[in-house]
């Protein structure tokens, strides 16, 4: 069964509004499309994906698993079409890497080097951010790889990877109170 994207984008947006009158005016087309092309898109699952009433629009539960799928095929069929306009053009050869300052030391120059040996022709361009303001630069396009720590707020369409794992010491003075706990236990 082949299922059109734009019978997916026309559902996602229904299922968002759950008014096919705000949906039709979100998409910029008629309601009567909107509501033939849902039909189309339940008939060819073979199942309803919406509980309509004269007042009311719900999601059904096949809906609303649907709705999830739906909304990674669409993020993935947009990435595709991104990275091939990408290799289309003559920004294939630079890509934007962006860190945090936990990364400087040991993950990102051992990457950076990798990355190098294997894609020699491709220049990164590199930048500091916060992971917030990573996450939302991998959700807008403007990033492609991002070096981010925890805690991370998940979001749908990233694919995190750990990568490393660091273990952070405290070091004071031996004449500290810390420091002189520490060396009545050691000495």
């Amino acid at each position: 069964m082949v299922i059109d994207l734009h019978h997916m984008r026309h559902f996602v947006a229904v299922a968002e509004e759950l008014h096919f009158g705000r949906a039709a005016s979100r998409l910029h087309m008629a309601q009567p499309p909107l509501s033939q092309s849902i039909k189309r898109l339940e008939t060819a699952l073979g199942f309803p994906l919406f509980v309509r009433t004269q007042r009311r629009v719900e999601l059904t539960p096949a809906g609303q698993v649907f709705l999830t799928e739906a909304r990674r095929t669409l993020q993935q069929a947009d990435d595709s079409v991104r990275m091939a306009r990408r290799a289309a053009s003559e920004d294939l050869a630079d890509i934007t890497v962006t860190f945090t300052s936990a990364a400087l030391y040991r993950v990102l120059p051992a990457a950076l080097r990798a990355h190098r040996e294997r894609f020699p022709m491709v220049e990164v361009r590199l930048d500091e951010r916060s992971t917030d303001a990573q996450l939302q630069g991998l959700l807008e396009g403007s990033i492609d790889v991002g070096f981010v720590t925890p805690p991370l707020k998940m979001e749908s369409g990233l694919e995190v990877e750990v990568i490393d794992r660091d273990r952070f010491c405290l070091a004071v003075p031996r004449m500290s109170p810390p420091g002189e706990e520490e060396s009545s236990r050691l000495g």
